[in-house]
């Protein structure tokens, strides 16, 4: 398996001094999973107080008061732990946008707050889904600072912008119409196929939140590497503005084509209607580095206009998938509507079928019909 390199301390951003009021770190506090590139010896002592202002990416140590959902924590040693009440957690801001849970924000003050992700990312709550279920709720101890009062932030400890002579790889692009359309299945499954196809397949999650769920259910399927929007220094992509979005992308990107990969896979997280998913397929740097897409959609109308959005916007569209494939009757509306195929989850994971995606995808990149 390859690995993407440890964090370095040369582009550190100027540090943010706050006024530190807790010289020790309790030993004890749980790490998540999106705190998990920064080493332990750099937790020094806290802020607290009124003045301290919270910032997205900024590490901060909590008391869970109530636990609700999520219930569990992706832990920076690479398992699942159970939460309790009064456990002390180490986690990150970030905002969360998810059409059928939460809409969170960072707040301004360090008040109690909740945790919207399992990868560990805290946040306030501004609205929520009808059917979402009790939130769990965080209260703040303080920012996480270093030896000499800086707050830490993931950006702190993000890869470093590189250049690379390495080609670029044929790119497929995974983009779900809905958060329930199954785009973490249809993502894995390809992957799979494409690994037992005899490919060595690298990920980047272009959008989403922190989660170590899905990057071990991508290693688990047989990718090679896999990056997510932490180690670009931040919990989540909501709330990203266009530049810093591509920046993230085009950090992670360069990273993996250094590993010689037979094809990337740009698993788009956030739905096709999400702010930042939208303003990556509007930019002309992802639109030339995708070669096809794959659709993950949960009913015919959605697929058929994601398809058409998708392909105005410069990238073929090559095949759906997703949870509309359970139902027959979907799957010849939306082929009837699009010309395209429609895969179902273990048809993905086929090595001949995922060789035929990626032999499609790659005439398009030579212009030889495959």
């Amino acid at each position: 398996m390859s690995h993407l390199p440890p964090p370095g301390s040369a582009h550190r951003a100027t540090p943010r001094l706050v006024a530190s009021t807790r010289s020790t770190f309790p030993e004890t506090a749980r790490r998540a999973y999106a705190v998990r590139r920064i080493d332990p010896a750099a937790f020094a002592g806290l802020a607290t107080g009124a003045g301290v202002t919270p910032r997205p990416g900024d590490i901060l140590l909590a008391r869970v008061e109530r636990v609700g959902d999520p219930d569990h924590l992706d832990l920076a040693t690479g398992r699942t732990g159970a939460l309790f009440e009064g456990d002390e957690i180490v986690v990150a801001y970030g905002e969360d946008h998810s059409h059928d849970r939460f809409e969170a924000y960072v707040p301004s003050r360090l008040v109690p707050c909740h945790l919207v992700a399992s990868g560990g990312v805290a946040a306030l709550i501004a609205t929520a889904h009808d059917h979402a279920g009790t939130p769990t709720v965080l209260t703040p101890i303080g920012l996480v600072t270093d030896g000499e009062g800086a707050a830490l932030n993931l950006s702190d400890f993000s890869l470093a912008p590189c250049n690379t002579a390495s080609p670029l790889p044929p790119v497929i692009a995974c983009v779900s119409t809905a958060l329930r359309a199954g785009g973490s299945r249809a993502v894995s499954r390809l992957v799979r196929g494409l690994e037992r196809a005899g490919s060595r397949v690298g990920v980047v999650r272009a959008t989403g939140v922190a989660s170590g769920a899905e990057r071990w259910l991508l290693r688990d399927a047989g990718a090679e590497i896999v990056a997510d929007c932490t180690d670009a220094g931040h919990a989540s992509t909501a709330g990203l503005d266009a530049d810093a979005l591509m920046r993230a992308v085009s950090t992670l990107v360069a990273h993996l084509r250094r590993h010689l990969l037979d094809v990337i896979v740009l698993d788009f997280a956030h739905p096709l209607a999400a702010a930042d998913t939208q303003a990556l397929l509007r930019s002309r740097a992802v639109v030339e580095m995708a070669d096809g897409a794959l659709i993950a959609a949960d009913e015919a109308a959605g697929a058929a206009g994601a398809a058409r959005m998708i392909e105005a916007a410069g990238i073929p569209v090559i095949a759906f998938s997703g949870t509309l494939a359970r139902s027959p009757l979907a799957v010849r509306d939306a082929t009837r509507a699009t010309g395209l195929p429609c895969l179902r989850f273990e048809e993905l994971a086929q090595p001949r079928r995922a060789e035929s995606l990626f032999a499609d995808v790659c005439a398009r990149v030579t212009g030889v019909a495959a």
